[in-house]
């Protein structure tokens, strides 16, 4: 569990853990130097359970957090839970049961938006009518994530083994970018055997201070992130396959969701003049052709 400035619901995320009716688990928070009350709120727990871990310094994103937690684990199983979000009571055991059913490297949940105060908003993914007792090769789950996000990977239960070598495989030195864990993810995938899916639910806050959820110049980090998602999809199904004209696709949906955070946010001059020319630059490399036959007017 990643935890920046998530004073106000931190609670929660962790008394959804305490509340599992598998009991059999740790529950690693990696405190990313954060500013508000977030560390004392973590600390009035007494379960041995709980193992509280401080950054020496902000890594501005949540997946350095995350990889400082997995290198801890001790466990078979990992599963990743953001500290201003929380999990119905069955989660662990369902998705164990699931993944001991079909044999799976990865199980994925079913994520549910809720507001602030946590009320629900809406199925998120997969829909309720996604066909959850169907098993997919790893290279076929990546599918669900392209162009837009079938599957839930927030909360998913992943064998520890499998994230060890993925983290090797995408390790590199420097400051992450807000989305590489995005990336992460489909290294994940590609490298499963087997990956299922779960109506256990995985309740997402809509936080609107969350890292990934403001706008802010170090967004433009996604066109980074995108270029290496290019690389992976590349270089697992080639230049001419469907996956990797899905990441033109994306490229460009990320374009849209950051332009329009930009035109809703007020920035002063010189973010303003920064931000113009990122935007005029991730236009000019969008595949505009791929994105216009996909995306009839």
């Amino acid at each position: 569990m990643p935890a920046y400035n998530v004073g106000r619901y931190i609670k929660y995320a962790i008394d959804s853990v305490l509340d599992q009716s598998y009991d059999k688990w740790e529950l690693i928070i990696v405190n990313d130097c954060s500013k508000d009350n977030t560390r004392d709120v973590v600390r009035e727990y007494k379960d041995n359970r709980i193992i509280l871990v401080d950054r020496s310094s902000n890594s501005g994103s949540a997946y350095m957090p995350r990889e400082d937690a997995i290198k801890m684990a001790k466990g078979k199983w990992i599963i990743n839970l953001d500290a201003d979000d929380y999990i119905e009571r069955d989660y662990i055991k369902k998705l164990i049961n699931k993944a001991k059913k079909i044999q799976a490297d990865i199980v994925g949940p079913q994520m549910v938006l809720v507001n602030e105060i946590g009320e629900k908003q809406r199925i998120l993914a997969p829909s309720n009518d996604f066909n959850f007792d169907k098993a997919y090769s790893g290279r076929e789950a990546v599918n669900l994530t392209l162009p837009v996000w079938n599957i839930g990977m927030n909360g998913a239960l992943i064998k520890r083994d499998l994230w060890v070598n993925s983290l090797a495989q995408y390790s590199k030195t420097g400051k992450r970018e807000i989305h590489d864990d995005e990336n992460l993810t489909r290294i994940l995938l590609i490298n499963a055997n087997v990956v299922g899916t779960d109506q256990s639910q995985y309740y997402l806050r809509s936080n609107p201070l969350s890292v990934t959820r403001t706008f802010k110049l170090s967004t433009f980090g996604w066109m980074k992130s995108n270029d290496e998602l290019q690389n992976i999809i590349s270089n697992a199904y080639g230049k001419e396959s469907p996956e990797y004209e899905k990441v033109s696709i994306y490229d460009y949906y990320c374009f849209r969701d950051v332009t329009s955070g930009f035109m809703r946010t007020k920035t002063d001059f010189n973010t303003f003049k920064i931000s113009l020319k990122l935007i005029k630059k991730w236009h000019e490399r969008i595949k505009w052709g791929a994105v216009i036959s996909n995306e009839p007017v």
